[in-house]
């Protein structure tokens, strides 16, 4: 029996045309109506989660919307501590909650707030390997209390993801994928 639809991790990005086609799949993706291919494995959403849930072995689908459309698929390593600048320094704390009670504050932006008095780039980052290409790096960090990423501080969404045990379509990858459509003002 066929449950669910698969995609690509790549058909659930437009950049910065925002198309209708790929907010719809992103929408339809996070309602945990497809599947998300990535690689050779497929992952189905569990439930969404807040900055604060984040620890280390998470799978999780990480999307913005602000400026650009986009999604990664990521496994949380951990975050770092200040010592290092841009959080080159590696893994300190196993979650977000550890983080927390470690520096004595209750939320990101407080956080954020404790960061603020250090030199610039002195600050927590999240420690995560990208699953499409298995990279990793302390590429997330904060911004206005949320968990971002990008020169455009694109705030992240996370939803905690599982491998998919459904048995699922198989999915041809797409030959080119369709420029976004314009958006309609």
């Amino acid at each position: 029996m066929l449950l669910r639809e698969v995609v690509y991790i790549d058909q659930l990005r437009s950049g910065m045309i925002k198309g209708r086609k790929q907010i719809d799949a992103v929408q339809a993706t996070m309602r945990g109506e497809h599947a998300i291919r990535v690689g050779k494995r497929e992952y189905e959403i569990v439930k969404r989660l807040n900055g604060k849930q984040l620890e280390r072995g998470m799978k999780v689908l990480a999307s913005h919307n602000q400026f650009n459309q986009g999604v990664n698929v990521f496994e949380i390593l951990g975050v770092s501590d200040v010592s290092v600048q841009y959080g080159e320094g590696g893994v300190a704390y196993q979650s977000v909650k550890a983080t927390l009670i470690a520096n004595d504050v209750k939320t990101l932006k407080a956080l954020e707030a404790k960061d603020d008095k250090n030199e610039y780039g002195y600050s927590h980052h999240l420690w995560v390997r990208d699953l499409e290409n298995n990279e990793k790096g302390p590429w997330v960090y904060l911004f206005e209390g949320r968990w971002s990423v990008g020169s455009g501080a694109e705030a992240l969404s996370f939803s905690l993801l599982k491998r998919s045990t459904q048995e699922v379509p198989p999915a041809e990858p797409p030959e080119k994928l369709p420029p976004p459509e314009e958006p309609e003002f």
